[in-house]
């Protein structure tokens, strides 16, 4: 193991020992951490987790939101951030068996968009949505679906767009106790979408749909 790589490894026990410590002067370990940064790019960053919010405080003066239901792979977690924070997207849920927003890959993926999107766990159910005021629109394909392109949802003036899994989709006793269900209609041979590529056609649409 070379000397550089030992001595950065020294500097991230450190900064554990600095995240440890608290009110302690330590403008030595900081100097040496960025030397080292300086010498051979080690970047280390530390943070404390803000505060958790409520469904309640972030869907409070919400129009649409993106509700994500069992959506594991973080990669799309910071993809369908990036797509909200670009498109408008007021408010993001997540149920508890989502990946974690404030995983460091999501942060990566989603450029930091997970810091501007207010979102929350998703503590509720759809019917605590109902009482907020939103209409919940599974991403399905039913037989009852009606298309993303459909007047109807662009008066609804409070409007959650449930996602569902990356396997499986939309869990069934979520389809059913959804008001509507949309889906985007497809002409080629393979009816089937990313997650994350899903909600950003959806979320496009409804934003375009918002500025005409």
């Amino acid at each position: 193991m070379s000397v550089m790589l030992l001595k950065s490894l020294n500097v991230a026990k450190m900064c554990l020992f600095i995240l440890a410590v608290e009110n302690v002067p330590k403008p030595m370990l900081i100097a040496e951490a960025v030397l080292i940064v300086l010498i051979i790019g080690v970047v280390l960053c530390a943070m404390r987790r803000p505060e958790p919010r409520s469904m309640e405080e972030v869907c409070r003066e919400a129009r649409r939101i993106v509700v994500i239901d069992s959506v594991v792979d973080a990669t799309n977690i910071g993809a369908i951030f990036r797509s909200a924070a670009a498109l408008g997207i007021d408010a993001v849920l997540l149920t508890r068996n989502s990946c974690d927003p404030l995983n460091r890959r999501v942060v990566r993926v989603s450029m930091g968009a997970v810091f501007f999107v207010p979102w929350a766990w998703m503590n509720g159910s759809l019917s605590d949505l109902g009482k907020l005021g939103f209409r919940t629109a599974a991403m399905a394909l039913t037989d009852d679906s009606i298309p993303i392109d459909n007047p109807a949802l662009v008066n609804e003036s409070k409007l959650a767009i449930v996602m569902g899994n990356e396997v499986k989709g939309v869990q069934q006793n979520v389809v059913d106790n959804c008001d509507i269900c949309i889906e985007i209609p497809q002409y080629g041979t393979k009816h089937s979408l990313n997650v994350s590529v899903t909600t950003g056609i959806v979320i496009w649409d409804f934003f375009k749909q918002l500025s005409d």
